[in-house]
């Protein structure tokens, strides 16, 4: 991007082809006001929708890091729950870059989160533009069991201040 224009956050949008594509929203200064715009970054094939079903983790941790490995990620398996192993992946770029920190699967009813973030890494998005760090699925028993949940009941976006799970 050109220095006059400063990231201000990511969107998406579908194309009338049923494309997803990533929106880059920049700020754009002048002398009286700042004008924000979007500007297409890059554009994935549609990804279907996805019926409440039931996953199996280990299987879709397993394609994260064949396919996170194979575009230049780090691997850490930073914990583990009922047998399927937390995994980050991270991605640093030298020089002044914006540093992005994405995770995806903090509810089992949710699994659009973690396979679209799959179809992201597969489709080649995670360039050398920014420094990426990466939780794949973070709820790996909630998202086999399709709830919102993990396996002991407890919904993790409000275990943050507390940290009572092995997830967060």
């Amino acid at each position: 991007l050109p220095i006059w224009k400063k990231p201000v956050g990511l969107g998406a949008k579908r194309t009338r082809t049923g494309d997803i594509v990533i929106l880059l929203k920049t700020e754009s200064h002048d002398s009286t006001a700042s004008i924000f715009s979007a500007q297409p970054i890059h554009a994935v094939p549609y990804v279907p929708p996805v019926k409440k079903t039931a996953f199996d983790p280990p299987t879709l941790v397993t394609r994260f890091e064949s396919v996170g490995r194979t575009a230049g990620f780090r691997l850490d398996r930073f914990g583990e729950h009922a047998g399927t192993p937390l995994v980050a992946l991270t991605k640093r770029t030298p020089g002044p870059r914006p540093r992005i920190y994405l995770s995806a699967g903090i509810h089992g009813d949710e699994p659009a989160p973690p396979l679209t973030l799959l179809a992201l890494l597969e489709a080649g998005i995670f360039d050398d533009g920014a420094g990426w760090f990466i939780c794949t699925l973070l709820n790996p028993t909630g998202f086999m069991a399709a709830t919102r949940e993990n396996g002991d009941g407890v919904d993790l976006n409000r275990d943050y201040q507390d940290r009572r799970t092995a997830e967060i």
